[in-house]
């Protein structure tokens, strides 16, 4: 059984805006515990490698997923701290065959993509 943890941020400052923009509740989300609001109105490249070394040493973490625009800087030191990064381009070509085998493995129950919403507090029945 694979558990997956997965973590998202945005901008605290940017909250709202992308909210509108984009047409969905990122303050709920946030409120829910899916979604981390970093500081400031920008990227904070100094607050999301802590939080991934924190989890790192909460759980036996494997790998790290990451698309590699604009992550040159936060890779180099997650793998200079020892971390296994993989590099995952985030585009059609790219995805349309990881995605089916991860529908493949969910259903399969061989992934418990659930263990993010009981990390958040959310009770899975």
């Amino acid at each position: 059984m694979v558990h997956l943890l997965s973590n998202f941020w945005c901008p605290e400052e940017q909250v709202h805006k992308r909210s509108l923009r984009d047409a969905v509740p990122y303050e709920v989300w946030i409120d829910d515990g899916f979604i981390t609001a970093t500081p400031g109105s920008t990227i904070d490249y100094a607050f999301i490698p802590a939080r991934i070394k924190e989890l790192c040493a909460r759980y036996r973490i494997k790998a790290i997923m990451y698309d590699p625009s604009d992550a040159t800087s936060l890779v180099q030191e997650l793998r200079g701290d020892g971390l296994n990064m993989v590099e995952m381009r985030q585009g059609l070509i790219s995805m349309n065959a990881p995605t089916k085998e991860f529908e493949w493995r969910v259903l399969s129950q061989e992934i418990d993509h659930a263990a993010m919403l009981c990390c958040a507090g959310w009770r899975i029945t």
